[in-house]
């Protein structure tokens, strides 16, 4: 019994003589890679940021102060605004403070909705990407009829459209926050351009529905929202007035197509060059 119990402790005390030693590494390896960043240029810091999303430039800041100083120039460099209430109201909090709106220069928005239609017709938008998958097929078809028996990803991507549909109306039912907008864009001295992504929307949601359900949905499924444009370049052009810039529209107008704005210097656009185009 005594020798079963030697044998034990001392194999105990070997596995916690490995954990320890592999703890140590695991340490100085990762004190090394503090070290390794702490000793980079400030220059390769700014390659790095660049190319990071923001959710991984959030986390980088954790590192150090003088990591966390370079990082925040990139943190709210480029804000997107979906199609929803939240997307917006995070917007407004970040143009709101005093800080992180001195590092927003571009903006890009969603500029299509969708139609809030019943299962029956939301069908007829989807195509499989299989063709020959008889059983997906099959299964749109039968959806939306009181003899559906097909798999479960198919309502849950239905779901998700009527998310999104409530989700738009609602942001259409707060006028898209245009009062809030006005003032917010006036917050932003170093806001260069603004970029609507016409289908922006639609592969947001397509995407999500990818992730579980093999299909694809056509252009025809969202709308061009003139309204949601309309606001958001009134929104800048005003504050472009109080700062003596002009939005000047550098892609041709087409509501097919994304657009861009750029917001410029007034002495720098001849007067028959200005203007937002809509």
């Amino acid at each position: 019994m005594g020798n079963k119990t030697s044998r034990a402790l001392r194999k105990i005390k070997s596995l916690n003589t490995r954990n320890s030693d592999r703890i140590k590494t695991d340490q100085n390896e990762s004190d090394e890679s503090k070290k390794g960043l702490n000793e980079m240029p400030l220059e390769v810091l700014k390659m790095i940021c660049v190319n990071l999303e923001p959710v991984e430039v959030m986390k980088i800041r954790y590192v150090n102060r003088k990591i966390a100083k370079v990082a925040f120039q990139y943190l709210c460099k480029s804000i997107h605004l979906k199609y929803t209430e939240s997307s917006y109201e995070r917007f407004l909090r970040i143009a709101l403070n005093p800080t992180y709106s001195q590092q927003v220069k571009t903006i890009s928005f969603d500029g299509d909705v969708f139609d809030d239609v019943d299962p029956f017709i939301w069908t007829r938008y989807i195509e499989p990407v299989d063709a020959n998958n008889s059983e997906t097929t099959q299964s749109l078809e039968a959806y939306g009829t009181n003899s559906y028996e097909g798999p479960l990803e198919i309502n849950r991507a239905h779901v998700l459209y009527q998310e999104y549909c409530a989700n738009q109306k609602q942001l259409q039912q707060h006028n898209f926050f245009a009062e809030e907008l006005t003032v917010a864009m006036t917050r932003l001295p170093n806001l260069k351009s603004l970029y609507m992504t016409r289908f922006g929307s639609l592969d947001s949601y397509e995407t999500e529905v990818q992730q579980f359900l093999e299909v694809t949905f056509p252009e025809s499924v969202s709308y061009y929202d003139d309204e949601v444009t309309q606001t958001l370049l009134s929104a800048v052009e005003n504050a472009c007035q109080t700062q003596g810039r002009i939005l000047a529209l550098v892609s041709e107008f087409d509501t097919a197509y994304d657009n861009v704005w750029e917001i410029v210097d007034g002495n720098s656009v001849e007067t028959g060059d200005a203007g937002a185009g809509a």
